[in-house]
């Protein structure tokens, strides 16, 4: 890619109903939408049947307490 031509903006929770919206704000400060990409945001609810409560009551578990708490992001698509 040539040199500034990758995007260097991300908005994150755009919902459906606001996209055009934020299209036409980026188009007067002359940037374009180049992709929208679903992100789903979710925690661990359980490790190979174990529930969280469990795991963090078990003083023998050698996991980072963040770990078990923490919110991830991801994200899929087609290609």
């Amino acid at each position: 890619m040539e040199r500034g031509t990758e995007p260097d903006l991300f908005f994150f929770d755009i919902q459906p109903e606001q996209r055009a919206g934020l299209a036409e704000l980026l188009g007067e400060h002359h940037l374009t939408l180049n992709e929208v990409t679903p992100v789903v945001t979710m925690r661990l609810k359980s490790v190979k049947g174990r529930s969280i409560a469990d795991i963090r009551k078990d003083k023998n578990d050698t996991r980072p307490g963040w770990l078990l708490g923490h919110e991830f992001r991801s994200t899929y698509r087609g290609s």
